[in-house]
């Protein structure tokens, strides 16, 4: 759980948010490097409100008020943050919040299936378990949704049955992956036609390696990206389409360890939005169809979040509302079991029409490049690009706090 774009330093909070989880200081911003990543957008390629004025001068002057990093300073803006959208009237948040990426409607086989375990009592669902079954052969492109929906509600009956209620400790995120995450989310992405794998793990994001290796010459180390909770990745290839961050508790929206959180998955979505667009040769028609999902992973708490790009070079965020996964049975909080389940369902549909997109483009410049031989012609492509998009901001590194203090202990003492 490293912040983004800086070592761990020995800062905890003063209250028990955090519960003795060291969490990095917040770092000032520097406002030289904001400013000269402003100056590389040029202003043919910023996105001009209806009413004239411009989203990018806007943040940016927003951005250099701030003495702390915000997803501003990376040119994100989130359309559920009240302070941000307050910039702007009313008829300019009405433009924006048209432009906000939405998840794909639930397939009604899919709310069927999800139905039939909306029951009154633990020993409703326990008969509904028991009846499950499919017709004539397993098929497993027919049937994984059935099986996945099966699976995980007979996982949490079996938490919620176990005499020990071990879902009601404050378990370590390990064992909230394991147990509870893997079943309801994890298993999902393991449908037929997705071919994506999800990394768990404090797994090394590809994405951002790319980011921070782009002006790497010969001679200098390679960077590894920055640690993420969880990664979707493409099977067979380096495509990263969504990540997960995780906490072993959820205190507020307003504690640090959430709004740090919150800060690095969006700026890893967008390191990985990024890659996409290198993906689709910044095609524009096809880089206004990417959309990029992330969760925070806040204990036994779920909420979603997606990205694009709205127009210019500005990337639009939005969260969903969050799911509180129960620690024992009621009817009410079965719903909750089954929504997240319909929510991981919603993303991994995302992650398929946005993983399709790429197979699309790859096929794309295969027939350039065979058109390009066969006719010995400049292959001109219909697809105009998209502009360039500036790479997240880049908080400035700090040495870590155990190194400060050796050196300080390994001072000369001053002579009287």
């Amino acid at each position: 759980m490293d912040s983004t774009d800086m070592e761990p330093t020995e800062y905890a909070e003063s209250n028990n948010e955090s519960e003795g989880e060291q969490i990095a200081k917040p770092q000032t911003i520097d406002r030289n490097a904001y400013l000269a990543m402003f100056k590389t957008i040029l202003n043919e390629n910023k996105f001009v409100l209806q009413s004239g004025r411009v989203v990018e001068d806007i943040l940016y002057e927003y951005g250099k008020s701030q003495e702390i990093e915000t997803a501003v300073h990376s040119f994100i803006l989130n359309v559920d943050d009240p302070d941000i959208m307050r910039l702007f009237q009313g008829d300019e948040r009405t433009e924006i919040n048209a432009l906000k990426p939405m998840l794909p409607a639930v397939a009604p086989n899919m709310l069927t299936e999800l139905a039939k375990y909306s029951k009154s009592n633990i020993d409703e669902v326990r008969q509904a378990l028991m009846e499950h079954k499919v017709e004539g052969m397993y098929d497993r492109r027919k049937h994984f949704d059935m099986e996945w929906i099966h699976m995980a509600v007979r996982t949490m009956i079996n938490l919620w049955e176990n005499p020990d209620v071990p879902m009601a400790r404050p378990n370590l995120e390990v064992w909230n992956m394991a147990n509870v995450y893997n079943q309801l989310v994890d298993f999902g992405f393991h449908a037929p036609g997705i071919y994506v794998a999800v990394v768990r793990g404090e797994g090394s994001s590809i994405a951002s390696s790319e980011r921070r290796n782009r002006r790497r010459h010969l001679g200098q180390r390679k960077k590894l990206g920055h640690k993420i909770d969880g990664i979707l990745r493409g099977l067979g290839n380096d495509v990263e389409f969504g990540v997960f961050e995780a906490a072993r508790i959820f205190s507020s929206e307003a504690g640090t360890k959430y709004l740090k959180d919150s800060l690095k998955l969006l700026k890893a979505m967008k390191d990985i939005f990024l890659q996409m667009t290198r993906r689709v040769q910044q095609k524009d028609e096809w880089v206004n169809k990417l959309t990029v999902i992330g969760s925070l992973h806040q204990g036994l708490q779920e909420q979603t979040y997606l990205l694009l790009r709205a127009k210019g070079i500005i990337l639009i965020a939005t969260r969903t509302s969050a799911i509180q996964i129960p620690t024992m049975f009621s009817p009410s909080v079965m719903k909750e079991i089954l929504k997240l389940i319909g929510r991981t369902w919603q993303t991994r549909e995302v992650v398929r029409g946005v993983r399709e997109l790429i197979e699309k483009s790859a096929i794309d410049e295969d027939l350039k490049d065979s058109q390009t031989e066969a006719t010995d012609t400049k292959w001109k492509s219909p697809k105009k690009k998209a502009p360039e998009i500036p790479d997240c901001f880049t908080t400035p590194t700090k040495a870590p706090v155990a190194k400060f203090r050796m050196q300080t202990s390994l001072s000369p003492t001053p002579t009287p």
